[in-house]
């Protein structure tokens, strides 16, 4: 990207893009590393903080969901596999 892109953005527009953008790449990459999709439930609650709920509401459930799935899933196994 360019610098014309951030132009006329403020600091705060520019972090809350930011989060927006690693959190739901953390859910997507947390399908396969349950750790990551904790990252994006972190995201979403900073944007919840923020006051970004309509953005970080669904990125903080869609990730614990994400996550708890997981760690089931992992448990199931008797922790000795991540698949």
């Amino acid at each position: 990207m360019t610098d014309e892109a951030f132009v006329g953005k403020t600091r705060s527009e520019l972090i809350h893009r930011r989060y927006l953008r690693t959190g739901w790449l953390c859910v997507a990459a947390g399908v396969v590393i349950p750790v990551l999709a904790f990252v994006g439930v972190y995201r979403g609650w900073q944007l919840v903080r923020m006051g970004q709920r309509r953005e970080g509401l669904p990125l903080f459930v869609l990730g614990a969901v994400v996550f708890f799935v997981r760690l089931a899933l992992w448990a199931r196994t008797g922790f000795t596999s991540a698949y």
